[in-house]
C-alpha cells in the first residue's frame, strides 16, 4: 500500500512539473482608459514621436501622452486650428519631423509651436486617409478610401497615383516599404506590391485552401520584420508570411485542436515585432496572440477579470512597439495597454496542485539546495531549483488539526523541523515523506509550551528553539526528547521579556537570539539559564529602533541586522549598540519582515511595503513595486531562502516569487526630460497667451520671461519613461534661488511663491522607474520682469531724486532759517519802518503845517484876490500830500501787523450816504451821472473805519478816470447773485474764511477801464498801469490789504475804455468776528490817520481852447506854444504862467496833441511823458515823423529823474528834457533862449538868400 502510494506521488510529480514548465509567459499591462484622460476607448493608432511623447489616435479625438497626463485634441467647429476631424485613422511622423495625421476627413498636419492643425483634402467629396508612408526618397505616399496617392507638402497638392492609364480606387488599408524600396500595399481588394522606379504593380491572388496562397483579401496591416519578412494580417484569412524565394506564403490560422501553436483568431487587424523573431499579433474578437516565429507557438491573452494585470479587451486594432522596446496595444472598446519587458523582474508562482490558496506562508532552503515551502493550504512542498520540478506533501493530520507551516528548519539530513499553527513542532521524514508532531501535553513541564508556533531555529548542538503566540520559549533536546520552556515574568528581570516570540536566531558565534513583540531583543545566557535584554529607550539614538523584533540576520561578513516594526537596524553585539536605517535613503520606517543576502553582499527585504534592496556598501536602496511581478505589497515572516544557485525566494499571501538578482531585467533606456505644462496663479497657460505671453510649447522654450505679477507659478515635468510612470523619480534645483536640489519622489510639478525679480535657470533631472537617472535632463532660463520701482533705472531715478529731495530738505532747511532770519528781519524792518514813517510824518507834517497855516491866512486875505487862483492850487496839493504821507503810515501799520479790526454795529444806510454826498458837487459839475443804490436792512457789522477807507478810494479812482459826462454807480447789497459782471475781463480775489453771510458794496463806472493783460496786476503793491497814470499805485493795494484783514473778498471786471466795476464783499454777522476783532462797547480805540483829511474836490476844467494875448500895433506875433498834459491843475498852472507872453493851446493827451500840433502849427509843445492813450515820448516820436510838423520844437516834462529816462526821452527825438517839480523862472528863460536861437537862425537863412538873389542878378 505505501508503495503504491509513493509510486502514485512520483508519477503525480512528474506530471505537476510537466505543467509547470509548459505554463505561458506571463504577462502584466498597465491600462490607460478614460478614466485616466483618454478621450475615447476605441484607440485606432498609436505612434511615438522623436520627442518621446506618446500619440493615441481615437475615434474620438487624438491623444497626447506624456505618462503623467493625457492631452485631448479635438475638433472645434468654430476653430479652424483645431483638428479636422475626430476619427483618427494613422499618426505618422516623416523624416523632417513632421507629425501626418490620417483622419476620415483628410491629411492633417501637426503645428507643435502653436499646437494647431492644418488641413489637406485628397478631393472635393469627403476622401478619408486610411495610411501614410515616407518612402526612402522621400515621398510621403497616402492611402485613401478611393486609392493610392503622394501628397506634396511644399506644393501642398495631392497627385492620385496610376498605371497604365488605370487609377484604381478602392480602398487602400496600408502601405508599407520594405528594405528593397518596394511598397506593399494592403486594399481591400487584396495584397499589392509597387515597384516605384519602375511603375510596376504586382498582385498577389487569394486562393482559399491553397497552403501557399493569402486565405483573405482585404488587408488590414503588412510588417517587415527584422529578418526582412513580410507579414499580412487579413480579416478571416489570419497571418500570413511571405516567402521572397518562392513568390508563396505561409499562412497561420485559427485551430481549436492545436492550441500552442494556433493564431487567437482568424481576423487580424494589426501585427508588430516585439523581440526579434518574436510577433504581436492584435486581432479582432480573439485577443492577443504572440508567435514565437523560430518555434512556430503562439501565446494568446485575452481579458480576465480575476487579472487587473490582463489585457483589457479582446478586440484589438493597434499594437506599436517603440524604441524602449515598450508594447502598446490599443483596443476596441478597452483604451491603451501597455506591456514593458522591464516590468515582470519577478517570477511569480501562485497555483500549486491541490492547493486552494496562493499564498506560501514559509520557505527554507536545506544543504542539499532544495527548497521546502509551506502554503497557506496546511501542504509541504519541495522544489528542486535545477531539475525545476515540485513535489506534493499533504500532511494526514489536516484532519485532526490546522497544520499550516510558519517556519522550516533542517533537524538533519533526513528530516526537517516545523513550526505549524495549531500542530505544535513537527518533523518531516524525507526518507518517509511522514509527519511527526509533538504537541503541548496537560500536567507535563517537559512538553512543549503550547501549539501555535510562529518560528523554529536548530542550534549546533540540534537542540530546537521554538516560540509563538503568547506560549513563550521551548527548547527541545534532541538527546532527551523532552522540552525546556520559559515564559515572562515580571518579578524576574533576567527573565524572558515577552511571550509573543516571533523569530530565534543561532549567530556564528552560537549564541541564541530572539526577536518578540513589545519585549525587544533577547539574548540567552546558558551559562546562568538567563536573558540579556535589548531594548528601545526614548531619545536615546543608539538603541534599538523598535521593541518588535520580526527578523533576524547575519550577513556574509559577520554583521547582525535586526528588521523591526520601524525598520532595520544594524547591531554592534560588541557594543551592544544600533544604527537605524529606517527612513534613509528611501528606507522604509515600517516592518521588516524576512532578510536574505544575495551573492554581491546586498540584503533583500520582504516589508508590508514591498521588496527592498539595500546595499551596505553605499546604502544605497531600491524599492520594487507590484509592476515589476512581485506577489503582493506584504511579505511574510521569515517567508524568504536563497538556493545554491543564488536565486532568492520571497513569499506573501499571493504566491512565491523566485529571481537571481544578477539576472534581473531593469529599464536601461534614460529618459528624456520635458517641461510639459505652466501655471500662474494655479491657472494653467495656454499656448498663445499674452498675460503671461507664452508663443509656443514650455518644452519647446530656451527663455521664458514673467512679470512680478506671475512670480507665482508653477511647472509641470515628466520622464519620458512609460515603463512603469507612477514610480519615475524627479528632482528640480532653481538656480539663483535653490541652493540644493528638491527631490521630490514620483511628484512631477515644482512651485514657487513670490520668486524676486531676476535671472533664474530652472533645472530637472529625472529617473526611469528602476532608478536610472538623466542627470542631464532639462533647463529653462526664467527671467522676472521686476516692477519699474525696482528697475534699475527707477532706482537711480530714486537715488537722483532722493538726493535731490535730501537736497530740497536741506535748501528748505536752509531756506527756513532764512526766512525766519528774514522775518525776523521783516518784523525788525517794518518795526523801523513804522518808525520812520512815524518819524517822517511828524517830520513832513510840520512843514506842510507852516505851508498850510499861512496859506489859510492868505486865503482869508481879500486884499490879495489876484493870487487867490495860486493860492488855492496850493492848499488843495498841501492837502494831498498831507493824506498821502497818512495813507502811507496806515499802510505801513497794516504791513507791521499794528492795524486790528474793530468791529461794530452799522446803519448800513447812514454809512453809505455819509461817505457818497461828499462827491455830488464834483459829479454835478463834471455832468457825471451819480447814482447810490442801498439794497440792504439797516445793520450790519463791519469795521467802520476800515471800510470808510475802502470805499473813498474806490470813489476817488472812480472819479479820477471818469471823463466828464461819464457816469459812476454805487450799490450796497447782501446778494452776490444780484450783481452780474458787466465786463469782459474779470478778477477775483477770495478769502479763506468762508462767512455765511456778506455785505456787498460795488462801485461801477464808466472810466477808461483796464485790459485784459494787466488786470492781474491790479491790486500788486506799487503797480502802476503804464497808461493810465494810477498815482503812486498803494491806493488799491491798501484796498486789499484791508479787504483780506476784514476776511473780505474782491470781485473785478472791466474793459479797456468801457470801465470798471470792482464789487467789495464782508462778513456782515457778529459771529463771523472774534471778541479781539470786536470793538468794546462799540469804542474805537484808533482811527486811520489817512481819514483824517480827505480830498477836496479838483479844480473844474477850464476851456481848452486857444487863448490868444492881445497883439500890439506894430509888434512881431507871439509864438504859439501846445501845452498837453492829462493833469488839470499843472495844465492850467502852466497856461496861467506863461499867457501873458505866448498864445497857448491845451490837450489832454498825446492823440489829442498830435491833432491840434497838425491843425495849429505851434512853435513849441510842452509835453508830459505819462499819460494814457498816448504817452510823452509816443506823441514826441509821431511829431518827428510827420513832415509838416517835424520842425516844431519839443520840451519834455517828467517826474522821472534817473539818466536812463532822460536818455529815452532825448532819444525819443524831444529838443528839452525838464524834470519835476518845475522851475517858471527856469522854464521863461529856457522859452526865451529857444524863441532867440529860432530867430537868428531865420534871420541868417533869410539873409544869405536875399545875397544870393542879388548875386545872381548881376551875374546875369
Amino acid at each position: 500500500m505505501l508503495m503504491r502510494f509513493i509510486a502514485f506521488l512520483v508519477l503525480f510529480t512528474v506530471h505537476v512539473s510537466l505543467r509547470l514548465a509548459a505554463q505561458q509567459q506571463r504577462l502584466s499591462f498597465q491600462h490607460i482608459g478614460v478614466e485616466q484622460g483618454l478621450s475615447n476607448s476605441a484607440v485606432e493608432s498609436i505612434y511615438r514621436d522623436s520627442k518621446g511623447l506618446m500619440w493615441f489616435g481615437t475615434r474620438n479625438g487624438l491623444n497626447r501622452y506624456d505618462g503623467t497626463r493625457v492631452t485631448v485634441f479635438r475638433n472645434d467647429i468654430h476653430n479652424n486650428g483645431s483638428i479636422g476631424e475626430n476619427l483618427v485613422r494613422e499618426i505618422y511622423e516623416d523624416s523632417q519631423k513632421r507629425l501626418w495625421i490620417a483622419t476620415n476627413r483628410g491629411l492633417d498636419l501637426f503645428n507643435r509651436e502653436m499646437e494647431t492643425f492644418s488641413h489637406f483634402y485628397p478631393g472635393n467629396e469627403r476622401v478619408g486617409v486610411w495610411t501614410i508612408c515616407e518612402d526612402s526618397s522621400g515621398k510621403l505616399w497616402v492611402g485613401t478610401s478611393v486609392g493610392l496617392m503622394h501628397f506634396d507638402p511644399k506644393q501642398k497638392k495631392f497627385v492620385k497615383w496610376q498605371v497604365s492609364g488605370m487609377v484604381p480606387t478602392w480602398r487602400i488599408n496600408k502601405i508599407t516599404e520594405d528594405r528593397n524600396g518596394a511598397l506593399w500595399i494592403g486594399t481591400e481588394k487584396g495584397l499589392y506590391r509597387l515597384n516605384t522606379a519602375r511603375n510596376q504593380l504586382r498582385s498577389f491572388p487569394v486562393k482559399k485552401g491553397d497552403p501557399g496562397a493569402l486565405q483573405g483579401s482585404r488587408v488590414h496591416d503588412i510588417l517587415e520584420d527584422s529578418k526582412g519578412r513580410i507579414w499580412i494580417g487579413m480579416s478571416e484569412g489570419g497571418l500570413a508570411n511571405y516567402n521572397p524565394t518562392t513568390g508563396s506564403f505561409s499562412t497561420y490560422q485559427s485551430s481549436t485542436t492545436k492550441p500552442l501553436i494556433s493564431l487567437a483568431h482568424n481576423d487580424v487587424d494589426c501585427i508588430t515585432e516585439g523581440s526579434p523573431g518574436v510577433l504581436w499579433i492584435g486581432t479582432e474578437n480573439g485577443g492577443l496572440s504572440v508567435l514565437d516565429i523560430e518555434k512556430g507557438t503562439f501565446s494568446n491573452y485575452r481579458p480576465d477579470r480575476q487579472d487587473p494585470g490582463s489585457i483589457s479587451h479582446d478586440s484589438i486594432h493597434a499594437v506599436y512597439k517603440d524604441s524602449q522596446g515598450n508594447i502598446w496595444i490599443g483596443t476596441w472598446a478597452g483604451g491603451v495597454n501597455l506591456y514593458s519587458p522591464s516590468i515582470l523582474k519577478f517570477p511569480l508562482y501562485n497555483k500549486f496542485p491541490n492547493s486552494s490558496s496562493t499564498g506560501v506562508e514559509s520557505i527554507f532552503c536545506d544543504s542539499k539546495g532544495i527548497i521546502w515551502f509551506g502554503t497557506v493550504g496546511n501542504s509541504l512542498y519541495r522544489y528542486d531549483p535545477v531539475e525545476k520540478k515540485y513535489s506534493h506533501f499533504p500532511n494526514p493530520n489536516n484532519d485532526r488539526f490546522p497544520t499550516t507551516i510558519y517556519a522550516i528548519r533542517e533537524f538533519n539530513d533526513d528530516s526537517l523541523v516545523l513550526a505549524t499553527r495549531r500542530g505544535g513542532m513537527a518533523f518531516f521524514d524525507k526518507r518517509t515523506e511522514t509527519f511527526t508532531h509533538l504537541r503541548a501535553k496537560r500536567g507535563d513541564s517537559t512538553s512543549i509550551a503550547g501549539d501555535e508556533l510562529i518560528t523554529i531555529c536548530v542550534d549546533n548542538k540540534r537542540n530546537v528553539w521554538c516560540g509563538g503566540w503568547e506560549i513563550g520559549l521551548s527548547r527541545y533536546s534532541s538527546n532527551s526528547k523532552k522540552f525546556t520552556n520559559y515564559r515572562h515574568k515580571q518579578t524576574d528581570k533576567k527573565s524572558l521579556s515577552s511571550n509573543q516570540i516571533y523569530t530565534i536566531f543561532e549567530d556564528r558565534f552560537h549564541s541564541i537570539w530572539i526577536g518578540t513583540e513589545d519585549g525587544g531583543l533577547d539574548l540567552y545566557n546558558p551559562k546562568s539559564n538567563t536573558f540579556t535584554h535589548f531594548v528601545s529607550k526614548s531619545g536615546d539614538r543608539n538603541s534599538i529602533g523598535s521593541n518588535t523584533v520580526f527578523s533576524l540576520f547575519e550577513d556574509s561578513k559577520g554583521r547582525f541586522w535586526v528588521g523591526t516594526a520601524n525598520g532595520l537596524n544594524l547591531f554592534d553585539r560588541k557594543n551592544g549598540t544600533f544604527k537605524s536605517f529606517s527612513g534613509k535613503n528611501g528606507l522604509p520606517k515600517d516592518a521588516i519582515n524576512s532578510i536574505e543576502e544575495d551573492k554581491t553582499g546586498k540584503l533583500w527585504l520582504g516589508t508590508d511595503r514591498g521588496l527592498y534592496s539595500f546595499d551596505p556598501k553605499d546604502n544605497s536602496v531600491k524599492q520594487f513595486y507590484l509592476k515589476d511581478g512581485l506577489q503582493g505589497h506584504t511579505f511574510l515572516h521569515n517567508a524568504a531562502a536563497r538556493d545554491l544557485q543564488g536565486n532568492l525566494y520571497f513569499s506573501g499571501y499571493k504566491g512565491l516569487n523566485i529571481f537571481d538578482p544578477a539576472k534581473l531585467k531593469y529599464d536601461g533606456h534614460i529618459p528624456i526630460v520635458m517641461l510639459t505644462d505652466l501655471s500662474v496663479g494655479n491657472r494653467p497657460v495656454q499656448i498663445g497667451s499674452e498675460d503671461p505671453a507664452l508663443v509656443r510649447p514650455i518644452g519647446d522654450l530656451k527663455e521664458l520671461v514673467l512679470s512680478y505679477k506671475h512670480s507665482v507659478f508653477a511647472i509641470d515635468f515628466a520622464a519620458l519613461s512609460y515603463s512603469s510612470p507612477a514610480n519615475n523619480s524627479y528632482a528640480y534645483k532653481m538656480e539663483g534661488f535653490d541652493r540644493d536640489w528638491n527631490f521630490i519622489g514620483s511628484s512631477h510639478t515644482a512651485s514657487y511663491t513670490r520668486l524676486d525679480p531676476g535671472e533664474y535657470t530652472f533645472r530637472v533631472i529625472a529617473s526611469n522607474s528602476d532608478g536610472l537617472w538623466n542627470r542631464e535632463g532639462t533647463s529653462l532660463k526664467i527671467i522676472i520682469t521686476p516692477p519699474f520701482w525696482e528697475t534699475f533705472w527707477f532706482r537711480t531715478l530714486v537715488i537722483v531724486l532722493l538726493a535731490y529731495v535730501a537736497y530740497l530738505l536741506l535748501s528748505y532747511r536752509r531756506k527756513q532759517e532764512l526766512r525766519a532770519l528774514e522775518e525776523s528781519k521783516r518784523i525788525e524792518v517794518q518795526t523801523l519802518q513804522l518808525k520812520f514813517f512815524t518819524n517822517i510824518s511828524h517830520e513832513f507834517r510840520t512843514p506842510l503845517s507852516l505851508i498850510l497855516g499861512p496859506l489859510e491866512t492868505l486865503m482869508g486875505d481879500k486884499s490879495v484876490e489876484n493870487t487867490h487862483y495860486y493860492h488855492s492850487v496850493m492848499m488843495r496839493n498841501a492837502n494831498r500830500l498831507m493824506n498821502l504821507i497818512n495813507e502811507l503810515m496806515d499802510f505801513s501799520k497794516i504791513e507791521a501787523g499794528v492795524l486790528r479790526l474793530q468791529v461794530t454795529e452799522n446803519n448800513v444806510g447812514s454809512f453809505v450816504v455819509q461817505i457818497t454826498e461828499d462827491y455830488r458837487p464834483q459829479a454835478a459839475q463834471r455832468e457825471i451821472a451819480y447814482e447810490v443804490n442801498i439794497n440792504v436792512a439797516d445793520h450790519a457789522w463791519f469795521d467802520r473805519q476800515m471800510m470808510e477807507k475802502i470805499i473813498l478810494n474806490l470813489i476817488s479812482n472812480a472819479f479820477k478816470y471818469t471823463h466828464n459826462g461819464g457816469n459812476i454807480n454805487i450799490t450796497v447789497d447782501d446778494r452776490m447773485e444780484k450783481f452780474e459782471a458787466h465786463f469782459e475781463n474779470t478778477l477775483v480775489l477770495k478769502s479763506e474764511y468762508r462767512a455765511a453771510n456778506y455785505l456787498f458794496f460795488c462801485i461801477r463806472d464808466s472810466g477808461i477801464g483796464i485790459s485784459k493783460e494787466t488786470i492781474n496786476q491790479l491790486f500788486e503793491r506799487y503797480y502802476r498801469i503804464p497808461t493810465a497814470h494810477l498815482g503812486s499805485g498803494v491806493g488799491l493795494a491798501f484796498v486789499k490789504s484791508l479787504t483780506f484783514l476784514h476776511k473780505g473778498e474782491i470781485f473785478v471786471s472791466s474793459e479797456k475804455n468801457m470801465g470798471t466795476e470792482i464789487i467789495i464783499a464782508v462778513p456782515s454777522c457778529k459771529s463771523d468776528y472774534t471778541p479781539s476783532e470786536t470793538a468794546a462797547n462799540g469804542e474805537i480805540s484808533a482811527q486811520l490817520e489817512s481819514l483824517q483829511l480827505t480830498d477836496e474836490p479838483s479844480v473844474p476844467e477850464q476851456s481848452v481852447e486857444d487863448q490868444l494875448v492881445e497883439k500890439k500895433p506894430g509888434a512881431p506875433l507871439p509864438k504859439h506854444i501846445l501845452i498837453v498834459d492829462d493833469n488839470n491843475e499843472l495844465r492850467q498852472f502852466l497856461k496861467n504862467s506863461l499867457k501873458s507872453e505866448y498864445v497857448i493851446s491845451e490837450a489832454v493827451d498825446g492823440l489829442e496833441g498830435l491833432a491840434r500840433a497838425k491843425q495849429g502849427f505851434p512853435d513849441l509843445i510842452i509835453s508830459d511823458v505819462m499819460m494814457p492813450d498816448m504817452d510823452g515820448l509816443q506823441f514826441c516820436k509821431a511829431v518827428r515823423e510827420d513832415l509838416e510838423i517835424s520842425h516844431i520844437s519839443f520840451l519834455l516834462l517828467t517826474a522821472k529823474g534817473n539818466l536812463d529816462a532822460e536818455i529815452e526821452g532825448i532819444g525819443s527825438g524831444a529838443d528839452f528834457y525838464f524834470k519835476k517839480p518845475i522851475s517858471i523862472n527856469l522854464l521863461n528863460l529856457t522859452l526865451r533862449n529857444i524863441f532867440v536861437q529860432k530867430q537868428k537862425l531865420i534871420d541868417r537863412y533869410t539873409k544869405n538868400y536875399q545875397t544870393e538873389v542879388k548875386e545872381l542878378v548881376h551875374t546875369t
